[in-house]
């Protein structure tokens, strides 16, 4: 069995102001160690400990309990796992952020942004190509000037292009330059923003993974922590089961004494073992999280519970709200949204006003023939190869449909602006309720802490009483129950509390814009 060591602040507050990063822990101490007090470490600064009572000597060896025993052949609650490993917060964010999807998504959004943003950069290249093609034609063919005559012809073209016929020019030329100009101008701006907008929407979707994360963890290590305070709590109440059964076989003591201490030691037994599920549970989500096998059970290497000074429930809310309106990653994406379509809008008002440019240039061999003796000089059917080159340049400028389409594209992309402008509108409003309920909520929980604490140190003192006087056989064994219940229950709201506070400090962190990763080192 463990001993669970609680280690308490100051219960004024002014000691919160003093010690923002002061420490309660709930560690457990060996079997073997649990009356000694050379095994129990030393105070810390600034920290009073507090202890439920001296136990027996180690020497003394409890009597036999057949309620334990009992229990104890019923075997663990939660099947045994197959493995487990200790995980602390700092490896856990570095895991999700490496290993889950949701942020593996959102990282390869960025990746696809960044080729589109390549493409867009290289719309002012020309295409290059290379070619051949080879006609023939046998019949009747009509003239410029409308005449049919009968002709068969042949020809060849190789080079830089392709489909070159008669005296007419490439089509598909070697060096095509063939683009609207407002894409070429407008594109790459476009892209670029569109990256910006990926990265924030990342960075967001990275913030409320790793809040998952890092509220998966620190309810395992709440779970943790309840587990050893009940079997502090299980240890005392054995004391209590064994003390009144002693006085039951010297005739000493009441029957219903005896019952009633097994009961409520059955219940605390129940109630442990429910907290047993309750941990493999946090572990099993912790490790879906993760995305990790379920089939090894994940723990915190210690037991210990620290306060986690992240952000200093001191400073004034106004400033808080600033911080977070700077730095929220979901704003800044919608900001970049927004001046992402204010270029698409000015792309589309240019567009009647910029021309669709074509330049090619095509250079290769080309030759031919014809069996027509009316042409002088007389060619043979196949004629010599010689050299040919062609340039083009056209440009043209378009109203589509009339113009009503550029001004339809036009008014399309202000609407999408004006819906960016209302989701950062209720983005802003979303972040400020955030910070100011979290904040709320930090410093409930802080003053909460105070109550706690304070509670414990009750607790503890009512139960030595009682204990003490049944121990004398001169109180009620209800009297000592009801305590023992007592101090159980308040160590279990400590506990609580202390984690809903380190949960709320990690929201209040988040809602302000930083990343979980940057107080991992804190925490740990």
């Amino acid at each position: 069995m463990l001993v669970l060591a609680l280690a308490a602040l100051g219960l004024s507050g002014s000691a919160w102001a003093q010690e923002p990063a002061a420490r309660i822990s709930v560690s457990v101490v060996p079997p073997a160690e649990q009356h000694s007090e050379e095994a129990l470490p030393p105070p810390r600064e600034a920290e009073s400990k507090i202890y439920p009572f001296p136990l027996q000597p180690a020497t003394r060896q409890p009597a036999p309990n057949p309620l334990v025993e009992n229990l104890a052949k019923s075997g663990p609650v939660v099947p045994t796992p197959v493995q487990e490993e200790p995980i602390d917060l700092s490896t856990a964010l570095r895991l999700a952020e490496r290993r889950n999807p949701y942020i593996g998504k959102a990282r390869e959004a960025i990746q696809l942004a960044l080729a589109q943003q390549l493409q867009a950069r290289a719309l002012p290249l020309p295409h290059l190509r290379a070619g051949l093609n080879y006609h023939q034609h046998d019949g009747v063919l009509q003239t410029s000037f409308g005449g049919i005559r009968h002709v068969d012809e042949s020809s060849l073209y190789f080079g830089a292009g392709s489909r070159v016929l008669a005296a007419d020019t490439v089509a598909f030329p070697g060096v095509q330059f063939f683009n609207h100009m407002g894409d070429v101008f407008f594109e790459p701006l476009v892209a670029r923003q569109n990256v910006r907008v990926k990265e924030f929407e990342a960075a967001a979707v990275g913030n409320t993974v790793l809040l998952e994360v890092s509220t998966a963890y620190l309810r395992l290590l709440a779970a943790e922590g309840d587990l050893a305070a009940l079997m502090q709590s299980e240890i005392e109440m054995d004391l209590i089961v064994q003390t009144t059964a002693q006085f039951l076989k010297q005739g000493k003591g009441r029957e219903a004494n005896a019952r009633r201490a097994r009961t409520a030691a059955l219940l605390l037994h129940v109630q442990k073992q429910a907290t047993e599920e309750r941990v493999a549970f946090a572990a099993a989500e912790l490790a879906r999280v993760l995305h990790l096998d379920p089939s090894t059970r994940l723990h915190s290497p210690g037991r210990d519970i620290a306060l986690l000074p992240l952000v200093d429930p001191e400073r004034p809310l106004e400033e808080l709200i600033r911080i977070a309106l700077s730095a929220r990653p979901e704003l800044a994406a919608v900001r970049a949204g927004i001046a992402l379509k204010t270029t698409q809008i000015r792309q589309e008002k240019t567009r009647p006003f910029l021309p669709t440019v074509s330049i090619g240039y095509s250079a290769g061999g080309f030759g031919g023939g014809t069996d027509r003796t009316d042409l002088v000089p007389i060619h043979p059917e196949f004629g010599r190869i010689g050299s040919r080159a062609d340039f083009d340049v056209v440009a043209w400028w378009t109203l589509q449909n009339l113009g009503a389409g550029n001004i339809a594209a036009a008014r399309m992309r202000g609407n999408e602006r004006n819906l960016a402008e209302v989701e950062q509108l209720r983005l802003i409003n979303q972040v400020r309720r955030e910070v100011t309920a979290t904040r709320a909520l930090v410093e409930a929980r802080r003053q909460e802490i105070d109550s706690a604490l304070r509670r414990v140190d009750v607790a503890v003192k009512e139960f030595n009483e009682d204990y003490i006087r049944i121990r004398g056989n001169l109180g009620y064994a209800i009297e000592v129950i009801d305590s023992m219940n007592r101090l159980a229950e308040s160590r279990l709201n400590l506990i609580q509390v202390l984690a809903g506070y380190n949960m709320a400090q990690f929201q209040l962190f988040v809602a302000m814009g930083q990343t979980p990763l940057a107080a991992a080192a804190k925490v740990d």
